[in-house]
């Protein structure tokens, strides 16, 4: 460590931030015995999750609609321009050099040593591919990195990150980018994730000073903090591109992606090896720059329905972490009941073995129990981490989790 602070002290300060996820070379199977190359355990982990069902047993987007439909925000028209050699090479320029190739095994500082009228070529291939949904085979694959999350090495509690082609993350950060705009008329105050102006701190800065104010005047404040699991992995994508497409997403942009989800091949990658290619019926890529506007796009229904049929409740959104708070049990419990509903619609998983209530007054953590999620009564709280932040919600109680955390480092 002292050696890395004299060269900078780069690594040291991602470890402070927790931002280092080192790479899993080993995963463990159920009865505790360790071996590398187990594509079979993975493929039987991880494919209930990937492929949750047939084409036929999709989210029904009439089902979504008569749920939810009237908290769909109004349709926002968005036009964007078609690619050329000189765009593409400024986003090139912004991007990683030492960036992981993808499949295709084009590397970002190798497409910048191509000349113009190659880059113009490649301009019009992705102009093609807007117009007809069309993908190069080669850049249809994606490659599944398993970072741990600090919770073990069984499949499931590795975290799952799509490397796509440097191709194709450019022109998703090139699009993401032209439909920044097109977002911020569409999307709810409370949705903070992938925001001009918008950080982690928004949820945690609001809800800290709440949870202060409450504390200081003895007023009782409750809330929640939901957790989905395998979020990102089990987003109805049938449902968000159709519903991006009711908000305005440019045509050529939809076209683009939608065609990416229909050709879209992935491959999981452990230990220097990769895996047969499979095909995945729900779930958006972790690591693609359009993923978390995706679920911008699916959250922002939630949150609205929630300050419409429970207007005593604050919600609070960045990216999959979502929560709320409000002074009212009964607030809560309806809040509770949107998300079951919400959850039940999308096909989506929420944890309730994780998921928390909490509460700043004696009386009204007495009122807690009767909280419930889709049926189950969901663990209290003094203290947890929210978006990155430790917040406690009683007086007197000690950060737990920081000093967790301090000791195990």
């Amino acid at each position: 460590m002292l050696e890395d602070v004299d060269a900078g002290g780069k690594r040291t300060t991602a470890w402070c931030k927790a931002d280092i996820a080192p790479k899993v070379t080993m995963i463990q199977r159920a009865d505790g015995a360790n071996a590398a190359e187990m594509h079979g355990l993975l493929h039987a982990a991880w494919m209930p999750i990937f492929q949750m069902y047939e084409p036929t047993q999709q989210p029904q987007w009439r089902d979504f609609v008569q749920a939810f439909g009237a908290y769909f925000p109004s349709r926002c028209e968005c036009q964007v321009e078609p690619f050329d050699g000189a765009r593409l090479r400024k986003v090139f320029q912004r991007m990683k050099k030492n960036s992981a190739a993808g499949a295709d095994g084009w590397k970002v500082r190798e497409l910048l040593a191509l000349p113009d009228c190659f880059l113009d070529q490649l301009a019009q291939v992705l102009n093609f591919v807007e117009a007809t949904g069309v993908w190069p085979e080669a850049l249809a694959e994606g490659v599944i990195s398993l970072i741990t999350k600090g919770e073990g090495s069984a499949p499931t509690e590795l975290r799952p990150i799509g490397i796509m082609s440097a191709i194709y993350r450019a022109w998703a950060a090139a699009r993401v980018k032209d439909l920044m705009g097109w977002q911020q008329a569409w999307i709810d105050n409370n949705l903070h994730g992938f925001r001009s102006g918008h950080a982690p701190e928004d949820v945690w800065w609001q809800m800290g000073l709440k949870v202060e104010e409450a504390l200081l005047s003895g007023e009782p404040l409750l809330g929640f903090v939901l957790d989905w699991s395998k979020c990102f992995d089990r987003v109805p994508v049938n449902l968000v591109l159709r519903l991006a497409e009711e908000l305005g997403m440019p045509k050529c942009v939809h076209t683009g992606l939608s065609g990416m989800y229909d050709q879209l091949r992935r491959r999981f990658r452990i230990a220097g090896h990769v895996g047969p290619p499979f095909a995945a019926s729900n779930g958006i890529i972790q690591g693609c720059p359009l993923s978390v506007m995706l679920l911008n796009v699916l959250m922002n229904v939630w949150a609205r329905a929630i300050r419409a049929e429970a207007p005593e409740v604050t919600p609070s959104v960045f990216a999959d972490d979502a929560g709320a708070f409000t002074k009212s049990v009964a607030a809560a419990q309806r809040a509770l009941d949107i998300t079951g509903q919400f959850a039940t619609v999308t096909k989506q998983c929420l944890n309730t073995g994780k998921s928390k209530v909490w509460a700043t007054t004696v009386d009204s953590r007495s009122e807690l129990g009767s909280l419930t999620l889709r049926g189950a009564q969901l663990q209290q709280t003094k203290g947890c981490r929210v978006v990155g932040a430790h917040l406690r919600f009683a007086v007197g109680e000690r950060m737990t989790l920081v000093r967790r955390e301090c000791n195990a480092a």
